[in-house]
């Protein structure tokens, strides 16, 4: 019994070193775990655009049902803020582009640069 409840004991113990590695390189921007915050990416509390996610599947729904729960999702976040519809709207006059309630994808990253949004 002694060598079984030994070994569980350093399983567990090389289980919280793991742990505490793993939450260590996540918070310090270190590898493929790091938070984009971590890794300098996205300051806190940055304002970011959402674009409609493109539907590749015969569900017509499916994209934008996928960009509705992304938008709930991150206008609960503490990290980020959504960037709302006024100052996209102003952001596309200023660029003389004419305003839709949609942004897709291709012509957001010129957008965000000119409006100051990631």
């Amino acid at each position: 019994w002694r060598r079984s409840i030994m070994g569980g004991g350093v399983a567990f113990a090389g289980l919280g070193v793991f742990a505490a590695g793993y939450t260590a390189m996540r918070l310090l921007g270190i590898g493929p775990v790091g938070t984009l915050v971590a890794t300098g990416v996205l300051e806190e509390r940055d304002r970011i655009i959402l674009t409609e996610f493109t539907n590749h599947t015969a569900d017509s729904m499916l994209g934008r049902s996928v960009t509705d729960a992304f938008r709930v999702d991150l206008g609960q976040s503490s990290v980020v803020n959504l960037a709302d519809a006024s100052a996209i709207t102003a952001v596309l006059r200023r660029m003389d582009i004419q305003t839709r309630l949609s942004i897709r994808s291709s012509p957001s990253k010129s957008r965000s640069a000119r409006g100051s949004r990631r």
